[in-house]
């Protein structure tokens, strides 16, 4: 059993169990965490269900679909689809990159470097995180915004590229036997 499906099992119980027994989640008193908490451990039976790589293709596309469709918005002064296409993004986020990466820098270490191989991806996704939110406005001033998301745009078609020569599928792979399946170990 891969590490995340054992994740899911455990936690997806407990917070079922509680639901039944006391009507709702009694560690999460307030409704929409809960429904915050259901919608992670779904998160989770998809990644397993469906495959990290799978996943992370599938948010690339909507990355570049709606990045794409925002920029030409921009460009052809659309801008009445410009909603749509950040709903998209946000969508193809929650779908992929954005549930996806946590468990893959959680299997993806060797086992003597997977505690600092994820305190190293979580700085970098938080650093880089916080420097787009700081340096976004600044671009779209500096910059026609048609120009910025394009250029998003197009660091999402390298993403892709990056997942479907560089990321390989863990589904159903044991975290016991990752080191193995990556070519770190035979």
């Amino acid at each position: 059993m891969s590490y995340s499906r054992k994740i899911f099992v455990i936690g997806y119980i407990e917070i079922k169990f509680a639901h039944l027994c006391f009507g709702r989640c009694c560690c999460f008193p307030n409704d929409k965490l809960y429904r915050e908490n259901d919608l992670f451990w779904s998160r989770l039976w998809l990644i397993d269900r469906i495959g990290r790589r799978t996943l992370l293709a599938i948010g690339s596309a909507g990355y570049i679909l709606s990045l794409g469709l925002c920029s030409y918005a921009f460009f052809t002064e659309t801008f009445d689809i410009v909603p749509a296409c950040i709903f998209a993004f946000i969508a193809a986020h929650a779908v992929g990159q954005g549930a996806v990466i946590w468990v893959l820098i959680s299997e993806i270490f060797p086992n003597e470097h997977r505690a600092s191989g994820q305190a190293l991806g979580s700085f970098t996704h938080w650093i880089f995180a916080a420097l787009l939110t700081m340096f976004f406005p600044k671009m779209v001033t500096a910059f026609e915004p048609g120009y910025v998301f394009g250029f998003f745009c197009l660091m999402m078609v390298f993403q892709a590229i990056w997942v479907a020569t560089m990321v390989p599928e863990t589904k159903g792979v044991p975290l016991e036997e990752m080191e193995k399946v990556l070519g770190i170990r035979e």
